[in-house]
C-alpha cells in the first residue's frame, strides 16, 4: 500500500466504526450526530481517495515528462506552460474506469502546478470538470503549498479544500472544506524510499451533512502517521455537530494497533479501527 493514501484516509476510518458501534447503544450519539459522522467519513474518504490517486498519477507522470500516458480507461496529458508551470489533465471519459477499490470514475481532473514539490513555494491546484465517482458528483478545489521548513527543520505543506461538494445519486448534498498542515518529520532526505516517511497532521474540517446540519472536526493533538503502519499512531480529533456534545477520538500513544477510544458525554468506549 502506498504511503500517501495511508496518512490521510486512515484519519477518517475510525469514524465509520463510531457510527457502527455507537448509533444504536444507550443514546451517547443521536441520529443527527451519527449522520454527521457518517457524511464526514464519506466526504473525507471520497475526496482523499481522489486526491491520493491524483498524487500517484502525478508522481508517475513527473518521473518521465515525455509523452502522454494512456491506459484502458483514462488518459493523462501534460501541457508545459513555461519552465516551472504545468497543466495536467486526467481524463476518465473512456468510461468504466474502475479503480482498485471497485469505484467507477468518469469526467476530468484538472491539475496545475508551479515549481518543484520539494522546493519552498511549490503550489498545486486540483479542480474537477463533470467528475463522478459511482454516480456521486464531486466538486471543489484543493490547493497544496510548500511552506518551507519550520523551526524544527521539517518541511511543512499547507493543504486546503474550498467549495467541496458531493451530490448523491438521490439529489442530496454534502459539503466539505478543510485547512490542514502536514509536517514531514521523517523520510524527507530519502526521496527514492517511501517507507520511512512519517508526518504530523493538524487542522480543521467542516461542512454540512445530507440533512443540511453543520458539523466541524478539529484535530486537537497532531495525528502522527507512518508509511509502515496502516493506522494512526497517536493524536486526538473532535467532532461537533448541531450544538450536540462533542465526540472525542483518541488514537493512542504511538503503538501501531487497531484500537482507539471515543468519548461522548463523559462516556469512553474502545473502538476497533477498520481498514
Amino acid at each position: 500500500m502506498k504511503n500517501i493514501p495511508l496518512f490521510l484516509i486512515l484519519i477518517i476510518l475510525p469514524l465509520v466504526m463510531i457510527v457502527q458501534s455507537c448509533e444504536n447503544t444507550d443514546g451517547e450519539m443521536s441520529r443527527e450526530e451519527a449522520a454527521s459522522v457518517r457524511d464526514d467519513a464519506l466526504s473525507a474518504e471520497m475526496f482523499e481517495d481522489i486526491f491520493n490517486e491524483t498524487d500517484q498519477i502525478l508522481e508517475d507522470r513527473f518521473s518521465g515528462l515525455k509523452g502522454d500516458l494512456k491506459d484502458t480507461c483514462k488518459t493523462v496529458t501534460m501541457e508545459k506552460i513555461d519552465t516551472l508551470n504545468r497543466r495536467i489533465t486526467i481524463d476518465y471519459s473512456k468510461g468504466n474506469c474502475e479503480d482498485f477499490h471497485g469505484r467507477v470514475k468518469k469526467g476530468k481532473i484538472i491539475v496545475t502546478t508551479s515549481g518543484r514539490y520539494r522546493k519552498e513555494g511549490f503550489t498545486r491546484t486540483i479542480r474537477f470538470e463533470d467528475f463522478y465517482v459511482n454516480e456521486f458528483k464531486i466538486e471543489g478545489t484543493k490547493t497544496v503549498i510548500n511552506e518551507g521548513k519550520n523551526d524544527n527543520g521539517h518541511v511543512v505543506y499547507s493543504i486546503s479544500l474550498k467549495n467541496g461538494k458531493i451530490s448523491t445519486p438521490g439529489g442530496l448534498i454534502i459539503t466539505r472544506k478543510f485547512d490542514k498542515t502536514r509536517e514531514w518529520i521523517k523520510g524527507y532526505d530519502t526521496p527514492l524510499y517511501q517507507w520511512d516517511n512519517e508526518y504530523l497532521v493538524t487542522g480543521t474540517a467542516s461542512g454540512t451533512n445530507r440533512n443540511g446540519v453543520n458539523y466541524t472536526r478539529t484535530i486537537n493533538d497532531p495525528l502522527h502517521t507512518s508509511a509502515t503502519c496502516r493506522y494512526i499512531l497517536s493524536g486526538t480529533a473532535e467532532i461537533e455537530t448541531g450544538g450536540k456534545p462533542s465526540i472525542l477520538i483518541d488514537y493512542g500513544d504511538g503503538d501501531c494497533d487497531d484500537r482507539a477510544t471515543a468519548t461522548v458525554n463523559g462516556t469512553t468506549k474502545e473502538i476497533r479501527l477498520k481498514r
